[in-house]
């Protein structure tokens, strides 16, 4: 008596069907990218929180610059117009707005350039991620 071959052959490896471990891998891998995309958009809105804060400071040192600068014009009349007196408590003022100026505008400079928007642990995640599937093939 002949047999009929089945119409859909399964291979099973080990207790398993090989449809149900790729179904499995297939169910996992977009878990994982999904969770990946999190990871991305966290990291970006870490990223940009400190973008915001250095931004922040930059604007406030910027901002005590102008005053030194306007203070500073303002002594210097005030200087050539009464030789002594007002002339050189407006020159003490406008020095010290300068160096408060300076000081956070560097301290704003500084967060600004340590940031990297580049999504650094995603990529490192991915890259494991790559190299896991690889090995799962």
């Amino acid at each position: 008596m002949r047999q009929e071959a089945p119409k859909e052959r399964e291979v099973e490896v080990g207790r398993e069907k090989l449809g149900d471990l790729l179904a499995r891998l297939a169910s996992a891998s977009a878990g994982l990218v999904r969770d990946e995309i999190d990871l991305a958009k966290q990291e970006v809105r870490e990223k940009v929180q400190s973008l915001r804060t250095g931004s922040i400071i930059l604007a406030i040192g910027v901002l005590f610059a102008i005053i030194a600068i306007l203070t500073l014009t303002a002594a210097l009349v005030i200087g050539i117009g009464n030789a002594i007196g007002y002339g050189w408590a407006s020159l003490a003022v406008g020095i010290a707005a300068a160096i408060i100026g300076g000081i956070l505008a560097l301290i704003g400079l500084s967060k600004l350039k340590k940031t990297n928007l580049k999504p650094v642990q995603t990529i490192n995640s991915l890259k494991e991620d790559r190299e896991w599937l690889k090995r799962m093939t």
